[in-house]
């Protein structure tokens, strides 16, 4: 099987598939807590079914720092619900991000 062009900007732009990534960041929370070097491994587990390897873990932890900081820069949504803070939108970003990359 194969992702061809359209599947994966289905993936990357659908807002169902943001909303499951908001979650996923949200059960990742609740199982691992808040510390990222804990977050990357829980995630991996939860999308890939293993752990992360150095590599990986080294390249989530510096995507998670700089999505925070991003996050930080951009002011939040209006609308009836609170903004998330800023890494759990980071966390929602990567979780996103393996979702995406899940095949």
């Amino acid at each position: 099987d194969s992702t061809v062009a359209s599947q994966a900007l289905h993936l990357f732009n659908d807002a169902m598939i943001r909303t499951l990534a908001d979650e996923f960041a949200k059960r990742v929370t609740r199982d691992a807590g808040t510390a990222p070097y804990k977050q990357i491994e829980r995630s991996y587990q939860l999308a890939l079914n293993r752990m992360p390897n150095d590599t990986e873990r080294e390249v989530g932890l510096a995507a998670l720092e700089e999505l925070t900081r991003l996050w930080q820069q951009k002011p939040g949504e209006t609308g009836k619900t609170p903004p998330q803070p800023p890494a759990q939108r980071a966390l929602a970003t990567y979780c996103h991000t393996l979702i995406n990359s899940a095949g």
